[in-house]
């Protein structure tokens, strides 16, 4: 499904009661799996379902969540207590192309799960998606801005997201605070007709690196958050990624198979050897 104009809100379905749980086929050590419907009074009883997979906890251990239907689906569960989300609440036939559910981000407060909705667009799944904020202990889920985005990014402090938006001229890259959800963007028109990828954040959350793709062509771009300001730092016909940053000021990125360092005050860099930075 793909949304136009104003967004439906997502909703949850919360479990209850259940039965003394039983362990899963997949061994692991800690979670455990309910086995009993949901309450009579919602549209449809609901289970986690035997070949529900296991997919990851909260970095708290709280929290579990389960993936189904070729991620169309997710379960998330408490660990301690009866509380169990289901996202979306409604999976069709599985001969039909479905919106599909990744997992994000964890809060470090432990408050939030963040997930992107990929709906299918003419038959396939396409690469743009959404953020979800699902507040664990209501189970309220909340979107993040109202637009398919290419490779949201937050910082590990679930302070701010990056994100590039799905097929705009020229290319556009907003940051937006998670707190009061205030956002900017930055145009960048030398790009148009690209678009994103990976993002990844310098240690202060003061800029991204992130390759932009058209056809064979990719560009390694620098964006400063705070002065509104960004680098084309290669162009050309070789893929190129950001690797890892060292500081503030300084990003390996890698291209044609050899590593960079960056100096993101000067836009200089220098090639380096594989194993710089291994040892930080």
């Amino acid at each position: 499904m793909v949304y136009h104009g104003e967004t439906p809100a997502p909703t949850a379905t919360i479990q209850k009661n259940p039965t003394p749980p039983k362990t899963p086929t997949t061994i692991i050590h800690f979670p455990i799996r309910p086995n009993t419907p949901s309450p009579s009074n919602t549209p449809n009883p609901y289970l986690i379902p035997e070949d529900a997979r296991y997919d990851e906890s909260s970095p708290n251990k709280e929290w579990i969540v389960w993936t189904q239907n070729f991620d169309t689906q997710i379960f998330v569960q408490r660990v301690d207590s009866n509380k169990l989300w289901i996202y979306p609440k409604e999976v069709g036939s599985s001969d039909v192309i479905h919106p599909y559910v990744t997992l994000e981000h964890w809060s470090d407060d432990g408050k939030y799960l963040y997930f992107i909705l990929y709906p299918p667009v003419s038959g396939v799944w396409y690469h743009g998606g959404s953020l979800y904020r699902m507040e664990l202990e209501t189970g309220k889920i909340f979107q993040i801005g109202n637009s398919h985005w290419i490779e949201p990014s937050i910082t590990p402090d679930s302070k701010y997201v990056a994100y590039i938006h799905e097929r705009t001229t020229p290319l556009k890259v907003t940051f937006q605070d998670l707190e009061f959800l205030q956002e900017n963007s930055i145009e960048i028109p030398e790009l148009s007709g690209y678009d994103g990828g990976s993002i990844i954040w310098s240690p202060d959350n003061s800029k991204i690196l992130f390759t932009s793709i058209k056809n064979n062509d990719f560009a390694l771009v620098l964006v400063n958050r705070l002065k509104k300001s960004y680098s084309i730092i290669t162009d050309e016909y070789t893929y190129v990624f950001g690797k890892e940053w060292i500081s503030n000021d300084e990003v390996i990125f890698q291209s044609n198979s050899l590593n960079f360092l960056l100096n993101t005050e000067t836009g200089e860099f220098v090639e380096i050897d594989p194993e710089f930075g291994n040892d930080q």
